[in-house]
């Protein structure tokens, strides 16, 4: 007995090693295909499914048995995927933390489309949605989870509410993201006026063919494109008001104290303001600060913060290039505005910045009227993001 004991352990523990990392995924795939059989059978949509018979062994399977097979393949992807997750999940994070602000919102949108569409298209399958509604509902589903996602990274954590968090959201992705935006509204817009159109035109002239609503929502696509994106380039205006006075890098930590001046004469506001440094990383200082003409404001980065000049840049087709980084960092406002920093002598000598653009003329007026020291921290906390 003690010899079968021993060989029945031997036997049991690779089977066990082998089912329980598996067994939570088998569960859920179980869970998942119980729920589908139920909510199949109160609705009576289990009567949609077709029954079918294994090939070869010529075995009938009722169309319950069908809707539970594909509930338990379902459940297994899902399982699988929330496995994969868990066990990978810091890797994850890290790697979700170093994408832009721009690649989330369309990975995300992209996903969410996927699934919307997944779903409409068994409804075409099963003869209970038309196909003008799977088409509608990618349309839809893409950019507002898209818009949805850039005003969530920009919202402002420190409004006093909900409408001025997202006013100042919508503000910061008009001057970051002018043509993604201008691609969601025109494509809104187009669709609501493609419904438009064939809604009339069934009322008034008892219906057209397909293809009047499609070209002339095409045509509303393109001009609300070409309308929207001068508009939001339009609103976002350029200025050379603000300079980096001095940098003071910390022995005791990795940061630097980065000290900025208002050289205007108009007073500049620097609540909810991003900061992108010269790889295109945008952060959000925690400053509260309005400057007028004259003071001072200082705050903190972090090493990774980068102040030189970064012309690196990808060239396209007909002599273009895609620009990958900046001459100097630039703060953008809540007012829609950019402020190219300049720099001064004495900052620019900390790095060695051989550059001769953006160099300051005369700083000598500025005052200390305004000097805050914050911590340095990412939109909506955490590693800086990349953006596009």
């Amino acid at each position: 007995m003690s010899g079968m004991g021993r060989l029945g352990g031997a036997v049991r523990k690779p089977i066990r090693a082998v089912v329980r990392p598996i067994a939570p995924v088998i569960v859920v795939g179980v869970v998942v295909a119980l729920l589908a059989v139920g909510i199949g059978m109160v609705t009576d949509w289990v009567e949609l499914v077709p029954s079918t018979t294994i090939p070869v062994v010529e075995y009938p399977l009722s169309s319950t048995t069908v809707l539970f097979l594909i509930g338990f393949v379902v459940g297994l992807v899902i399982g699988t995927i929330g496995l994969l997750y868990r066990r990978h999940r810091t890797a994850i994070a890290a790697r979700w933390r170093g994408y832009s602000t721009w690649v989330k919102s369309m990975v995300v949108g992209l996903v969410s489309a996927l699934l919307v569409a997944a779903d409409f298209t068994i409804g075409v399958a099963l003869g209970r949605v038309p196909v003008t509604s799977l088409v509608l509902a990618i349309l839809l589903t893409w950019p507002i989870v898209v818009g949805l996602v850039l005003l969530w990274y920009r919202r402002s954590p420190r409004s006093e509410g909900l409408g001025e968090s997202v006013r100042t959201a919508y503000v910061l992705t008009r001057g970051l993201e002018p043509r993604t935006l201008a691609a969601i509204v025109s494509i809104l817009t187009a669709v609501a006026v493609g419904l438009l159109v064939t809604e009339l035109a069934d009322w008034w002239l008892g219906g057209v063919t397909r293809w009047v609503p499609l070209v002339i929502a095409s045509l509303t696509w393109v001009v609300v494109t070409l309308l929207a994106y001068n508009r939001y380039e339009g609103a976002l205006a350029e200025r050379t008001d603000l300079t980096i006075e001095s940098l003071q890098p910390s022995t005791e930590r990795e940061t630097t104290e980065l000290t900025v001046a208002n050289t205007a004469g108009r007073t500049v506001d620097l609540s909810s303001a991003l900061i992108r440094d010269t790889d295109l990383n945008l952060y959000r200082p925690e400053l509260d600060a309005t400057l007028k003409p004259g003071q001072r404001a200082t705050f903190e980065i972090t090493d990774a913060f980068a102040l030189p000049p970064n012309h690196d840049a990808i060239e396209l087709p007909l002599g273009y290039d895609l620009k990958r980084g900046a001459e100097t960092p630039a703060i953008f406002t809540t007012d829609s505005v950019v402020h190219h920093l300049q720099w001064t002598d004495e900052a620019s000598a900390v790095i060695d910045r051989d550059s001769t653009t953006h160099l300051a003329e005369d700083v000598g007026g500025a005052t200390g009227g305004s000097k805050t020291s914050t911590d340095r921290t990412a939109p909506g906390g955490g590693d800086p993001v990349r953006q596009d």
